[in-house]
């Protein structure tokens, strides 16, 4: 039987994670740098105001952590729910990507297509943004670079880099993966890299037509049958790996 998603089909595309406006501006900033912001306006309160109310800051500091506190012991017995676990798919999951017509079939890794997104710091501080891009074909990549879209996000990107060349710096690797030669499994995690990616599902292609476009999710059930194993995910015989590198390591 084809692969089924574990997660119900979205009308709009998976957001990626780290990419609003706010998350640019607070990851561009250190915890030193927040440090000296808040060292900085707790001058001004001392400068502005009688030193009675120069406490404010601090007894509101005490509050916040009060409260944390409060609810860390909360969350570790299990009273309140774990905002950390939030999107987190609670089981053995594996991704597997649907054909261009949304539709998955019964052979593992057989397909390769989707995008996420990351950000991390090199170390100077640095801001990084990493995006990747997962492709039926080094083809089709092409196809994409040549093509209007691009084209023109490009000339626009070089625009920018005339006047702010010591500030940017851009790069891109393109690494090839026959059918049956990846794969990818996750357990008690969020949706993340090509777990994140979400495919397209034409709905009725007829003007006035009652079935929307949907976005499907790469995410399959890998508890059980062919996804539950490395080789399996892989496309080989279940038991290829195992008599392999057992037998290496009883010799």
């Amino acid at each position: 039987m084809p692969f089924t998603t574990i997660l119900p089909p979205r009308v709009k595309p998976q957001k990626t994670r780290g990419l609003a406006l706010e998350r640019l501006i607070l990851n561009h900033l250190s915890l030193s740098s927040w440090l000296l912001i808040g060292c900085l306006f707790q001058s001004l309160i001392l400068a502005l105001t009688p030193s009675a109310y120069a406490q404010i800051p601090m007894l509101g500091a005490l509050a916040i952590l009060g409260v944390r506190l409060i609810k860390a012991v909360l969350i570790t017995y299990g009273l309140i729910k774990n905002p950390y676990l939030e999107g987190v798919v609670p089981q053995k999951y594996a991704a597997q990507i649907p054909n261009a017509d949304g539709e998955f079939s019964d052979v593992p890794a057989s397909e390769r297509v989707g995008g996420s997104h990351w950000q991390s710091y090199d170390e100077r501080g640095a801001l990084e943004n990493n995006f990747i891009a997962y492709w039926r074909s080094i083809e089709d990549v092409h196809r994409f670079a040549y093509g209007e879209k691009h084209r023109k996000a490009w000339d626009w990107f070089n625009s920018l880099t005339k006047e702010r060349s010591d500030f940017l710096g851009i790069n891109h690797e393109i690494f090839s993966s026959e059918p049956g030669q990846w794969e990818a499994i996750y357990g008690n995690f969020q949706p993340t890299l090509l777990g994140a990616t979400t495919y397209l599902k034409k709905g009725d292609k007829m003007i006035g037509g009652t079935v929307e476009d949907k976005w499907v999710s790469s995410l399959v059930d890998a508890r059980r049958g062919k996804l539950r194993t490395s080789a399996g995910r892989l496309g080989w015989q279940p038991d290829v790996l195992e008599n392999k590198y057992t037998h290496t390591q009883l010799v």
